[in-house]
């Protein structure tokens, strides 16, 4: 409808205004015969701007005037929810059959969102192409762009802003950028270039950004491609220079420290692209130390590079090219110059070997990695005399022992098979407490033990990573401190065990939960406390508890596993402590 060529440079949400504008010049053409024949002046659209029979289907109304104003038709587009406008123009009134109806003159298209702001003004001619100024605005109504057309296309200087501030001026023939374009930061020039047929071509600058811009580089284009000089500035003077043919490097590439005193840090040169007549290529800092020294071969290989720091080498990099076999060697030295880690990569594949190593050269770290897992042998000295040793299958799982030694001793051993725990293994701790035991399919299974030194702490029994079976615990003096027997993983059946300070519990477990009578005796076999669980594994009925002396303390009543509110004992009555406890027991419920 308005006939707006594509503009790149525009803003997405004007190409869309534009793209609606060619909708209703379609919209147009097909009730041409209704504007002529019935001199009807509305006609509905839907939400796509595509006309309809009935306003019942309509989201828009387009109103045409019955008398000519100039060399058309006033026209408008309002959407029905708020009569909200759309867009406002001169229609070319269309006869019956005539397709090539047009949006003519000056036009005004408006958002449909937000505050409902104008978004673009313009003028169109009797083929809908856009002439002369065509203006944008933003969501805030700020001015946007401002473009020259000619016969529908970009033609002269184009404008466009952002958040109302200049940001760059174009020039376009035929819509294509031909001559200047300049950006902006801030209200000042950050580049210039130079296009001819909407490829670089000439010169080009950029500009630092500040109070005070200043040049930091400039180079030349033809046809779009880099062609002359390249130099790169800094406070003024010139840092670097590079000189391109047709967009390769062709001749000096130099780098400076100080260009004024003549302290070159690098320079190379090219002919066609390909670095040539050097095979050393040195960089200094401002004490002429060398800084990176590369090491080429007679077809511009990379053979070595080495990074320096205060003349001593910080990094250094080997390019090892024997087919198959070919890899990359990265050293990273120490202070002193010693390798203190070396990985080896292999070009092409996911592969590569890390090592590290003490100052005296002792291997501390070795790990292996394929497809971003770990394969093969891994090895890490943790601290001084521990260090861990790990074997990895082809897909990242442990495979085979795994062993962690700890000043020259064997602390620790498993076995893996494809990442899952098997067979026998042993673990001694810190204090030289010794755990050992057997893993079937991941899961323990058989007799666990645990020792200090050769005399037994512990004896558990597994099935299938479940505890099942007998149980014994000992003390420091190989005294029982505990026994019984798990089924399922629940304690079940008569069991002893430790009580604190020395005392024993006695008594039986029903799946996990104490039932029944139990006692607990002192060391020297008194009665320190007894009573009943009932079969929830809650205390229940009088309990009896005793001092050291084997003398009758007290006699609480539980229920639930609640003391239950009773009368304490009375010092001053004539009745006993063990006359009073008698009554409870006698009273219990059960």
């Amino acid at each position: 409808m308005i006939g707006v060529a594509a503009n790149a440079t525009r803003p997405r949400h004007t190409r869309r205004l534009t793209a609606l504008a060619r909708t209703l010049l379609l919209a147009a053409v097909l009730l041409g015969y209704a504007l002529t024949a019935r001199a009807e002046t509305v006609f509905w659209f839907d939400d796509g701007l595509y006309p309809v029979d009935s306003q019942a289907r309509a989201s828009y109304r387009l109103s045409v005037a019955d008398e000519r104003d100039g060399i058309g038709w006033p026209a408008e587009l309002r959407r029905i929810e708020d009569d909200a406008l759309r867009m406002r123009g001169t229609v070319a009134r269309p006869e019956p059959g005539d397709t090539d109806v047009t949006w003519i003159g000056a036009y005004q298209l408006y958002r449909m969102a937000g505050e409902h702001r104008l978004a673009e003004v313009g003028t169109t001619d009797a083929q809908a192409r856009q002439q002369g100024l065509v203006t944008t605005f933003d969501e805030q109504g700020r001015l946007e762009s401002e473009t020259l057309y000619r016969d529908g296309k970009r033609h002269g200087r184009a404008r466009r802003y952002i958040d109302g501030e200049l940001n760059t001026v174009t020039h376009y023939e035929n819509d294509q950028r031909h001559g200047v374009h300049v950006e902006y930061v801030q209200g000042k020039v950050w580049r210039i270039e130079d296009y001819r047929h909407d490829r670089l071509d000439g010169l080009t600058e950029q500009y630092s950004v500040g109070m005070q811009p200043a040049l930091t580089s400039r180079g030349h284009y033809r046809h779009g491609k880099p062609h002359g000089w390249f130099r790169r500035y800094e406070a003024g003077a010139t840092i670097s220079e590079i000189h391109y043919v047709d967009g390769k490097k062709d001749g000096p590439e130099r780098y400076w420290h100080d260009q004024a005193a003549g302290q070159l840090s690098e320079i190379a040169h090219y002919r066609n692209g390909e670095r040539v007549g050097q095979q050393i290529v040195n960089r200094y800092d401002v004490d002429s130390q060398v800084t990176v020294k590369a090491v080429f071969d007679s077809d511009n290989n990379l053979l070595t590079k080495t990074e320096y720091d205060d003349g001593r080498p910080k990094i250094r990099v080997r390019h090892l090219r024997d087919g198959d076999r070919a890899r990359e060697i990265h050293d990273y030295f120490d202070r002193y110059g010693y390798v203190q880690a070396r990985r080896i990569l292999f070009p092409g594949t996911a592969r590569e070997i890390e090592r590290r190593f003490a100052a005296d050269g002792a291997l501390t770290y070795r790990r292996e990695l394929r497809n971003h897992h770990r394969v093969g042998r891994f090895f890490e000295r943790r601290e001084p005399g521990h260090s861990v040793a790990i074997v990895y299958d082809d897909h990242g799982e442990r495979h085979g022992r795994q062993i962690e030694t700890r000043d020259g001793k064997t602390v620790r051993m498993t076995t893996w098979v494809h990442g899952t725990r098997e067979g026998a293994f042993f673990e001694i701790a810190y204090n030289g407490r010794r755990t050992e035991g057997r893993y079937a399919q991941g899961r323990l299974d058989g007799v666990q033990r645990v020792l200090d030194g050769d005399q037994i702490r512990e004896i558990t029994h597994y099935d299938h990573g479940t505890k099942d079976g007998d149980y014994a615990r000992y003390d420091q003096n190989g005294d029982l401190r505990g026994k019984g027997r798990y089924v399922d993983g629940a304690k079940h059946g008569d069991w002893m065990e430790s009580a604190g300070r020395g005392t024993r519990w006695h008594g039986r477990y029903d799946h996990g939960e104490r039932v029944g009578r139990w006692q607990t005796l002192s060391v020297r076999g008194y009665p320190v406390a007894e009573g009943r669980f009932d079969e929830h594994g809650k205390r229940t009925g009088v309990w009896t508890f005793y001092r050291d002396d084997g003398e009758l303390e007290g006699c609480p009543l539980y229920r639930d596993g609640e003391r239950v509110a009773a009368a304490d004992y009375n010092r001053d009555s004539a009745q006993s402590r063990v006359e009073y406890c008698k009554s409870q027991l006698d009273a219990r419920p059960d």
